[in-house]
């Protein structure tokens, strides 16, 4: 599950404690938010419960802790002051595992592997494991995590390539005119009770359609050209000699018309010399916030994303150490657009809870259906 900041957030979608309810909403609007509250770095624990007999079935308990120091090792100085005053055993575990999930109330962290939530909190890596049986063996499962706040953050890059055109003034392309709006605008009337009127603005609008159609049609439309300032200029020189003024939207719709895709052609680039994004291309990236970004983030979570250059002066290097090391070996040719660089929170529980299972020797999977064959092969003989 995912939440973007500028979203409505995860408001509506809960998980079930044993019969109680909890909206993770609030679970996470403290790590979702810079406020000025006592509970800053909230440890979100995390318990997957896996049933035997039940493929992929799996539960989650949600249960926010605090409040905290920033190490894991004794990090909920709570047990530490409760030892202090004599707590241990089932007194400790119980004191413990009652959290507060509101101002005004407090859940239990109910644990149903039973598993010792002060072990818990003294292992330095923060898990829990517990021993259930599998097809009648014990195994021993990870039942219990601790995480950072950070880990669950992340930030949502846009990933650009420059768009490469070729031009050609071909029949086929000139034709693919009519399929462009700014182009069948031209032969449309905005008048709406005067028919003379709009009987001549129609007759006006085709006459320029034609006129332009014609125009091209001087053209070469044999040679392929893969630079688009070459192109613009035979094009402008087409026109000024037909006696032709093109708009900007028709002279768009024209390029657009005339152009195809072509990896081999020159980048086009924009009044400032720079390469224009193809927006075909354009792609999303997921990546962790950097290990040392403090919390809480320097980003107001809104829709205008107050405090996004802040944050960026935090991030760029990190999102562009990201881009050498996992795009640019690919796509040579790629950037960021920092400015739809986006924050996001997401808990991952298969990523962090999915233990790989291999499959099953082929031996042992080819007798089965071998025997499965021999099965079906008996019951239709009874039939037969």
């Amino acid at each position: 599950m995912r939440n973007f900041s500028g979203s409505r957030g995860l408001s509506g979608v809960e998980t079930r404690h044993c019969g109680a309810k909890i909206n993770l909403a609030y679970l996470l609007k403290d790590f979702c938010k810079t406020s000025n509250q006592a509970v800053k770095k909230p440890i979100l624990i995390l318990k997957t419960i896996t049933t035997k007999g039940v493929t992929g079935q799996a539960k989650a308990d949600f249960s926010k802790v605090s409040p905290l120091t920033p190490v894991l090792k004794g990090q909920f100085y709570k047990k530490e002051r409760l030892e202090a005053k004599g707590f241990t055993g089932v007194a400790l575990e119980k004191a413990i595992s009652k959290v507060a999930v509101g101002e005004d109330r407090v859940q239990p962290f109910y644990n149903t592997f039973k598993f010792s939530l002060s072990e818990l909190l003294d292992d330095p890596d923060g898990i829990a494991t517990s021993t259930v049986m599998v097809e009648g063996k014990p195994e021993t499962w990870i039942c219990s995590k601790i995480f950072d706040n950070r880990q669950f953050g992340f930030l949502k890059i846009t990933v650009e390539r420059p768009l490469r055109l070729n031009f050609q003034a071909s029949q086929e392309r000139i034709d693919r005119l009519w399929e462009q709006p700014a182009f069948i605008n031209l032969a449309t009337s905005k008048k709406r009770k005067d028919d003379k009127a709009i009987q001549m603005e129609l007759a006006v609008g085709k006459q320029q359609q034609e006129a332009i159609v014609a125009a091209l049609q001087q053209m070469n439309g044999e040679t392929l050209y893969k630079s688009r300032p070459q192109f613009l200029k035979l094009l402008d020189a087409a026109m000024k000699a037909a006696g032709i003024k093109l708009s900007a939207p028709v002279k768009k719709a024209v390029l657009a018309a005339l152009s195809d895709r072509d990896p081999t052609a020159e980048v086009c680039l924009d009044s400032g010399g720079n390469p224009e994004p193809d927006p075909d291309l354009r792609d999303t990236e997921i990546v962790p916030l950097p290990d040392d970004i403090a919390l809480p983030l320097p980003l107001g979570y809104d829709d205008k994303q107050t405090g996004l250059d802040q944050l960026l002066d935090l991030v760029r290097d990190h999102c562009e150490n990201y881009l050498k090391a996992e795009v640019l070996p690919h796509v040579p040719d790629a950037w960021i657009d920092h400015s739809k660089t986006k924050v996001g929170y997401e808990i991952p529980l298969n990523r962090h809870f999915y233990v790989y299972q291999p499959p099953r020797p082929l031996e042992e999977i080819e007798d089965d259906i071998k025997q499965l064959e021999a099965d079906i092969v008996k019951m239709l003989g009874t039939i037969v």
